[in-house]
């Protein structure tokens, strides 16, 4: 109906010469026409963009993960090699502490630590998780507004609207992305 009268206010003002000038007519009516397609095509077109995204961030996960720089599975390797590789990485430099420095470490020393870095990475897969969601319902709210912000692309005052919807939904597309490559890079 709103594109109706659009047209029905461009049409009056060129027959009567009254209101929008023909400069204006001819800047306007290309780009009414152009939202009044995209309106109606918001929805394919956010829902191509959303897929894309999830495809993308869904391929850089696998493919992260699908390398193996050691050869072996994750499986394979096991807790205790990992362990083992982290003490190994920790005290790379103790022989220069001397041997009995790290005979006198007990497991009440690396019990606090050790808390910490669980409650750290529990603190972390809580934001991680919090945030695909955020995103998912930032997602489903501007797919809504979409058409509204394409009118406002059209209307000369309001494309300041569109211009923060268009960075607010390319942002939350690129979460995914990024949460894959966190997830994939840190399988690999």
């Amino acid at each position: 109906v709103a594109f109706i009268i659009m047209f029905l206010i461009v049409i009056l003002s060129q027959i009567t010469g009254f209101g929008i000038s023909n400069y204006g007519i001819k800047k306007i009516l290309p780009r009414l026409i152009a939202v009044a397609l995209l309106t109606n095509l918001s929805f394919i077109i956010c829902q191509l963009a959303v897929d894309l995204s999830d495809i993308v961030g869904s391929g850089i996960n696998t493919a992260l993960r699908s390398l193996n720089v050691t050869g072996t599975t994750s499986s394979e390797y096991g807790v205790n090699n990992f362990i083992s590789d982290i003490f190994g990485v920790l005290f790379a430099g103790a022989g220069t502490l001397g041997a009995g420095y790290l005979a006198a470490v007990t497991w009440e020393l690396w019990l606090l630590p050790l808390l910490l870095a669980i409650i750290g990475a529990l603190i972390g897969i809580f934001i991680f998780f919090l945030s695909l969601t955020v995103r998912q319902a930032g997602i489903i709210i501007l797919v809504v507004l979409c058409p509204v912000a394409i009118i406002c692309y059209a209307l000369p005052n309001t494309k300041k609207i569109f211009d923060k919807w268009f960075r607010l939904f390319s942002s939350l597309l690129m979460v995914y992305p990024i949460c894959g490559l966190l997830m994939g890079g840190g399988q690999f």
